[in-house]
């Protein structure tokens, strides 16, 4: 039987590079992903690609790349992302167009792209990486992260709804405070001892890992989750109960 193959966007993160391995390790093909990569753990299995999902001919031209090398993709996990940590009013527009363009307009982007694979081939899954600020507002973050998260979840839900005939599959995952270069912007913002006091006040007392999250991931790729579709699974210790 053929290996599955998995695209992962924003492979060079702390969750990208977890999903890398968890993919890599249930024996599937992965094509990483990233405005630049490094540490990866390469090998026959894994391919890179540098990609910006925010330009629509470089979308394209990787798609034409794709198409010529793969005849299919199984599994897409969207996890290109930024996060600026500012208040309110010191947020300027540039800033908000710029989250939203990677963080929002390009999951739906490179979505569609493999959703048309997806379609062709009656099936797949996507999995989305968002945020519990997509559910509950901005805390720490922006608003513009906030907001381009609730985006992606809504995304999510529409790409379920419209892929179900064609056996396509389309969760999110909101994932709470995770070990990652991320948090740098909520320290440096904040401070670490708002940061602490933050991560002290979780029910479970500790950030979580990126490699919970890409375990996740990989149970809503697999054949056990085949009745789940449109669903948003918090993964934050219990400071989001929804």
């Amino acid at each position: 039987m053929a290996k599955k193959i998995c695209l992962v966007t924003g492979a060079n993160g702390a969750i990208g590079k977890a999903m890398v391995e968890e993919f890599k390790n249930e024996n599937m093909i992965v094509i990483a992903t990233d405005l630049y990569l490094k540490g990866l753990q390469k090998g026959e299995s894994v391919f890179e690609y540098i990609l910006d999902v925010t330009n629509d001919s470089l979308i394209d031209k990787f798609f034409d790349e794709i198409n010529k090398k793969f005849t299919k993709i199984d599994v897409l996990v969207n996890c290109a992302g930024i996060l600026r940590s500012k208040s309110f009013d010191e947020l300027q527009v540039n800033e908000w167009n710029q989250t939203l363009s990677i963080n929002l307009t390009g999951t739906f982007a490179v979505s569609q792209k493999v959703y048309q694979l997806m379609k062709k081939n009656k099936g797949g899954v996507i999995v989305n990486i968002a945020s519990d600020a997509g559910e509950i507002g901005s805390t720490m973050s922006s608003a513009d992260y906030a907001v381009s998260k609730a985006g992606v979840i809504c995304l999510t839900k529409c790409i379920a709804r419209e892929g179900a005939e064609f056996g396509i599959r389309s969760n999110v995952i909101a994932p709470g405070f995770i070990k990652s270069e991320m948090l740098e912007k909520f320290e440096e913002y904040w401070g670490m001892k708002k940061l602490k006091e933050t991560v002290d006040s979780i029910p479970l007392r500790r950030m979580g890992c990126p490699e919970e999250v890409a375990k996740l991931a990989s149970f809503l790729a697999s054949e056990n989750a085949q009745y789940i579709t449109g669903a948003t699974f918090d993964i934050n210790g219990g400071s989001c109960m929804n």
